[in-house]
Formats: C-alpha cells, sequence, structure tokens
C-alpha cells in the first residue's frame, strides 16, 4: 500500500494534470488546504484539512494507509516546497506516490511568454536567505512570496541596496479569474500592496 501526493496546478482546477484528476476520484481520503480541497469536486471524500495540525495527519496517515486510499493534494508542483519533504521525512515505511502538477513558475512564465531555463528559482517562504545577493548576481530569478517577505518589501530592500536597474514582474491570483500580472520598476514596486501570496520574477531587462 501507499500514499498519493497530487500536485493540483497554481488553482484553478483546469490547470490540474488529468492523471492528477483520475487518483483524487480514486481516493478515500483526501488531506489538503481548505482552499485546495474547495477548488475540487470532493464529494463523497472523507477530508482532512492541513492546518496546525501536522502530526495529527502523519499519525492518520501510518494508522490508515492500508485500510484506506490516501491523497495529500499540495499547491502547484509536489517537487517544489510543499508537503513532500515533510511526508518524506515523517512517514517511514510508507510508499509514497508523487503526481507532479503545474507549478507556479511554469504557469507564470507561460503568461509572460518568457523561457525559464535560464532563471534561478527560489522562495522567500518563511526562510531567512539572501534573497537580494541572488537577485544581485543573476540575469533573470523567480521567487515564490509570502505574507512577511512581499513584492512591496522586497523592492524596498532592492531600492535600498541600490539595486534598481531591474525590472519586476508580479503575479498575483494566478490562473483564476481576477489574476493580476503587472511589469514595473523597482520604484514602482516599492509602493505596490500586492495579494498575499505572489510569484515574482525580476530581470535585469
Amino acid at each position: 500500500m501507499y500514499i498519493d501526493v497530487i500536485g493540483i496546478g497554481p488553482g484553478n482546477p483546469d490547470y490540474i494534470l488529468p492523471i492528477g484528476m483520475k487518483k483524487i476520484y480514486e481516493a478515500d481520503v483526501l488531506i489538503g488546504g481548505q482552499r485546495n480541497l474547495e477548488d475540487i469536486n470532493v464529494l463523497y471524500k472523507e477530508l482532512i484539512y492541513i492546518r496546525n495540525n501536522l502530526q495529527e495527519i502523519i499519525n492518520y496517515i501510518q494508522n490508515n494507509y492500508t485500510k484506506k486510499k490516501i491523497a495529500i493534494v499540495v499547491s502547484g508542483d509536489p517537487g517544489f516546497h510543499s508537503m513532500l519533504a515533510y511526508l518524506n521525512k515523517n512517514t517511514k515505511g510508507i510508499d509514497i506516490v508523487v503526481t507532479p502538477g503545474i507549478s507556479s513558475f511554469t504557469y507564470f512564465f507561460s503568461r509572460l511568454g518568457m523561457t525559464w531555463d535560464d532563471a534561478i528559482l527560489s522562495s522567500v517562504h518563511g526562510e531567512k536567505k539572501d534573497y537580494l545577493q541572488l537577485i544581485e548576481n543573476n540575469n533573470k530569478i523567480a521567487f515564490l512570496t509570502d505574507t512577511k517577505c512581499t513584492p512591496k518589501i522586497m523592492a524596498q530592500e532592492m531600492k535600498k541596496k541600490g539595486i534598481t536597474h531591474k525590472k519586476i514582474y508580479i503575479g498575483e491570483r494566478l490562473s483564476y479569474t481576477n489574476e493580476k500580472i503587472h511589469k514595473l520598476s523597482i520604484e514602482e514596486a516599492a509602493k505596490y500592496e500586492t495579494d498575499p501570496l505572489c510569484v515574482v520574477v525580476i530581470t535585469n531587462e
């Protein structure tokens, strides 16, 4: 027996891969964030919402994975800043089958009509890292932002360090009907209030 970890794309259910949707339909139990589960058809499924209850979820998986088909759904692609790392570390002895999803990066670069084989991919989600050094040292870099390190704060910090020659692309609510995409100067971005969770691409353009 095994558990499934399924990437459900940037948000809009239209971007869930068919194999991911098939596995969701086959599951007895779906585990995921409330917003993620609200966006897909979960009729007749047992639902467990991810909150501040990760140990409870691990205990549930260990006690039930041989009796029920359990699927954990995660935003974007499971291979980049998702719950997969935590599951790999804490479900020893349980096989995990991963189904990829369309990442926010894949989606955003496609909306920009921009290649990303020459981009550095990173995140500021709950992490202390020198993103300014990454920005300084690379021609094209993409970040997932969070509520503590927003595009506005990043741009303000870039201004302080004199990094003002670059352009910043900001993607909000990507794939949803109220999606917003802006190309701004660093000066403009330092004043721009965004949705809490964004994708940004910063280039030398």
